[in-house]
């Protein structure tokens, strides 16, 4: 049998191998379209820059973050980039299907403002971008704003440039964009009912209104308490859409009237299948670093997503070079491909840490009492996860930053912890008996847990339920499928525990966890200093950095002490990617959110890839 599903598996794939051989485009000259210098100096606010920190290793054994690559070489024009998606997208208008379920407007549109490519690895090596920009709005560089300004708390400024022109088709046909577009684009997701700012922004602090005070300047109202989600948002998740589009057609969910600046178009799309892009001939921005500088982008002339949710498909395809890069590997799949083939190229990657919460808000459940809480943390051997779970591929604190060049900005080591922080992660089961006897459960109790049936989570929770069983905590497992518990994790509908990853890996600024009032605060937990500490940094968010940073820092203690959750290690995953494409560097989010902007900046080397055999 298990002969058979291999060799299913593997003629799959060379079906796949031949369709792709058959309707791969063939190499082309560099565009001539017009280049558009980028303006020398990026554009800025008053933000203060922060000055890059030095690493900082938590507990057990420092990894390295990322591979060198080589250096030097001119870029080239043409083929094919090939990535994998698990699943199909939802939509393609923000106005009908939520921006978070329209993921190709990550490859196909642009925004305002984004993170600064040559701050990172390609240039000055400031920032890895392998977590995007956290916040740091000091990262940033002008996209389609060539600067911004805000004179007060409730004023946003953004001057456009000019030149810039849709594709020339109906019925948009090649006209330059104006601030028009833009305000539209944005006034319209904030008053479309349904939209990601409806489902997940409260109402009093929405935008209220954009304007086109000229064909190049676009203004902003907002409210001064939500001044920083706003600055965000707007900024870099309000991916830029043509009027007319909407006009004639009634929306744009057809990917077939897609009308965009960015550097690709969908070409086709078969569902379940594939989705195929086009180089945007009519794209305007250049590589601002490195032996290309100046060049127009994108480099590559078609890139390409397949569909494959089965996770041995992915690694068979990647292997006989169907698909160029490959992340998400745990440290078992991820070792063992670079030990097959040394000549791959790889980053180590820490991913969204995992804790397990109970609701506080309930009475008459036990987690209100702290005693609790800290009974659960001490109940769970986490240090043995790490040893014998993860095999040493994990760190025992990293919840809910890891020790990572790009988190240092506000990350705490855990020796600097203070001593009742550091103790959350011990294992003393004596201790959360005595804890549970003086809150008035000497016997423990029965509790339930929301889980996503997808993954390992089941396996993983099961090992944390057996720690707890020992201390006469017996938690019940609830698996659900993954639709219906995204919908219970969104609603914040479970009965009582739930295991969930945290929302502030990559949204620090927003403390998710930590506000009552948040989507992503499972457990209903807030404090004063929790509060305190996020409306510092909406009030000077984008403003001044610095300010927002500390505020985060000087609370994490704090915040953790409280143990509203059970705080789990994190580990490594593996990003893999084959020596031919270049121009890479292990990039995931090169920005706010901004997932595959980097690959404008990558190009084939086509004759090496021919070279290796494929």
């Amino acid at each position: 049998m298990r002969n058979r599903i291999l060799w299913l598996t593997m003629s799959g794939l060379m079906v796949l191998s031949l369709i792709l051989s058959a309707c791969a485009p063939a190499a082309t000259t560099p565009t001539t379209s017009p280049i558009i210098t980028p303006p020398t100096n990026p554009a800025t606010t008053t933000t203060p820059a922060i000055p890059p920190a030095p690493s900082v290793p938590g507990p057990g054994t420092e990894k390295p973050q990322t591979e060198p690559s080589p250096s030097g070489e001119t870029p080239k024009y043409g083929g094919t980039y090939t990535e994998v998606v698990t699943t199909d997208p939802r939509g393609f208008d923000p106005l009908v299907i939520p921006t978070n379920s329209c993921p190709t407007l990550q490859v196909t549109h642009d925004t305002l403002v984004s993170g600064s490519w040559e701050r990172g690895p390609a240039g000055t090596g400031e920032t890895d971008w392998l977590y995007g920009i956290l916040g740091r709005t000091d990262l940033w560089s002008g996209q389609l704003a060539e600067s911004w300004e805000i004179p007060n708390d409730t004023t946003i400024i953004y001057h456009i440039k000019k030149g810039i022109r849709w594709m020339n088709k109906p019925p948009v046909n090649g006209r330059e964009m104006t601030a028009d577009d833009i305000a539209w684009s944005i006034e319209s997701e904030w008053k479309t009912p349904g939209t990601n700012f409806d489902i997940f922004f409260k109402k009093e602090d929405h935008l209220i209104s954009a304007t086109a005070t000229d064909k190049y300047t676009v203004t902003l109202k907002v409210p001064a308490h939500a001044m920083g989600t706003n600055f965000l948002e707007n900024s870099e998740r309000e991916f830029m859409r043509a009027p007319e589009v909407t006009k004639q057609y009634g929306n744009q969910n057809d990917w077939r009237n897609m009308n965009t600046t960015g550097p690709f178009f969908i070409s086709e799309y078969v569902p379940g299948s594939i989705i195929k892009f086009k180089k945007n001939p009519s794209y305007w921005e250049t590589d601002p670093v490195g032996p290309g500088k100046g060049n127009q982008l994108p480099y590559i002339d078609s890139y390409v997503q397949l569909i494959l949710p089965d996770l041995s498909t992915r690694i068979a395809a990647f292997r006989i070079g169907k698909i160029d890069t490959l992340g998400g590997l745990n440290w078992e799949d991820g070792s063992d491909l670079i030990k097959r083939n040394p000549k791959l190229q790889h980053v180590n990657v820490f991913t969204s840490p995992l804790f397990l919460s109970g609701r506080v808000d309930k009475p008459n459940l036990p987690f209100k009492d702290v005693k609790v809480r800290r009974a659960l943390n001490l109940a769970v051997n986490k240090q043995e996860i790490v040893d014998n779970y993860y095999k040493g591929n994990a760190e025992l604190f990293g919840y809910p930053f890891p020790p990572s060049p790009a988190f240092s900005a506000f990350y705490t080591p855990f020796k600097d912890m203070p001593a009742s922080v550091q103790e959350l992660f011990t294992y003393n089961p004596d201790k959360a008996k005595q804890l549970l006897k003086e809150a008035g459960y000497p016997t423990g109790f029965k509790t339930k847990i929301v889980v996503s049936s997808a993954g390992t989570n089941i396996d993983y929770v099961a090992m944390v339920a057996a720690y707890l069983a020992k201390v006469g905590v017996d938690m019940q497992i609830d698996a659900r499928d993954a639709t219906v518990y995204t919908t219970i994790a969104n609603n914040r509908s479970n009965e009582e525990m739930i295991a969930r990853t945290t929302t502030m890996f990559g949204l620090p600024y927003m403390m998710h966890d930590m506000r009552a009032d948040s989507s992503g605060d499972a457990s209903y937990w807030e404090n004063a200093t929790s509060l305190a500490a996020y409306q510092t940094m909406m009030s000077t968010l984008g403003r001044d950095d610095s300010k927002w940073v500390k505020a985060l820092h000087d609370a994490m203690p704090d915040m953790l002490d409280n143990a509203w959750g059970i705080f789990m290690p994190i580990p490594y995953t593996y990003r893999v990617w084959w020596p031919w494409v270049k121009n890479y560097h292990g990039e995931s989010s090169t920005g706010y959110a901004r997932f595959n902007r980097n690959i404008r900046y990558l190009w084939i080397d086509q004759p090496l890839k021919k070279s290796l055999g494929y």
